[in-house]
């Protein structure tokens, strides 16, 4: 197995080292047995290698017996506050006695450091509700990066991998929550792979020859990353986006086409988007 980097503990006198058989530790040694398991697939290993984990943080005040909802986030420099924002909103609107955010942070090669402690800040602000876990994605996507869209948009097509769950939340960085997440983490798939909002505006993918009814928007989705994972989807997904990188829409068109048509739509009540009037929402 590779050798584990230093993960710490946030503690409010000092840095601490995690207990051996925290669940922490057991998270970390998954991602590494995945990656080494898919050490040998010229594909994705292509991919994989690149990946690591930075950090995962948390405080001893956090409170072990919440439910721990996982939400993921893509990242550069250039979204620290709009994150901040969008994480404070999240946490303000839990309920502290139940819900425990676990973010997912997918960071940029290149992140800066004085960023990444920015956003661990949090951990002070919310001691007893959330853990970060920052992953370093990098250079396995530098060539998917065109005139129009970041490279970063796409490190969540190879999360069904590496990270060991059966489902997430996925919110683009400027998104905000008014709700406890708990609710929506926990809708059923009813046998899709991915849960999101009606898109009428974006143009679909009738384009591509398949009906756009279920064409969502892929800012706010709940992915089945074990069913993506048990069909394999996860191949599909890499391969297009590396191989088609003129697409409308890009990473959005390649999940809405590589998942079809088992993509569902999740209940007005959590959001709607894109809707130019009322009459448009009936």
């Amino acid at each position: 197995m590779n050798e584990i980097p230093y993960f710490i503990r946030l503690n409010e006198k000092s840095l601490t080292k995690f207990d051996k058989d925290g669940h922490e530790i057991e998270y970390i040694n998954n991602f590494y047995q995945i990656k080494n398991m898919y050490s040998k697939d010229s594909f994705l290993n292509l991919f994989l290698k690149e990946i690591s984990i930075i950090s995962y943080d948390y405080t001893n005040q956090l409170k072990n017996d919440n439910y721990k909802v996982h939400v993921m986030v893509n990242l550069n420099d250039k979204y620290i506050y709009p994150l901040i924002v969008s994480i404070n909103s999240a946490l303000f609107n839990s309920n502290k006695n139940r819900t425990t955010l676990v973010y997912h942070i997918l960071c940029s090669k290149n992140l800066k450091k004085k960023n990444i402690n920015k956003l661990k800040s949090l951990l002070n602000v919310y001691p007893t509700n959330l853990e970060i876990i920052f992953y370093n994605m990098g250079n396995a996507f530098i060539k998917f990066k065109n005139q129009k869209y970041s490279q970063v948009a796409y490190y969540r097509l190879i999360s069904p991998i590496f990270i060991p769950l059966k489902r997430i939340i996925y919110l683009d960085s400027d998104v905000l929550i008014f709700k406890d997440l708990c609710e929506l983490y926990n809708i059923s798939f009813k046998n899709n792979y991915v849960l999101g909002f009606l898109d009428i505006i974006s143009g679909g993918i009738d384009y591509l020859g398949l009906s756009s009814e279920k064409y969502i928007n892929d800012g706010v989705i709940l992915l089945n990353l074990e069913k993506i994972r048990k069909d394999k989807k996860h191949y599909e997904l890499l391969y297009m986006a590396k191989n088609h990188l003129k697409l409308k829409h890009q990473d959005q068109t390649v999940i809405n086409f590589i998942l079809y048509p088992k993509i569902g739509l999740l209940p007005y009540k959590y959001g709607i988007f894109n809707f130019p009037s009322v009459f448009d929402i009936k």
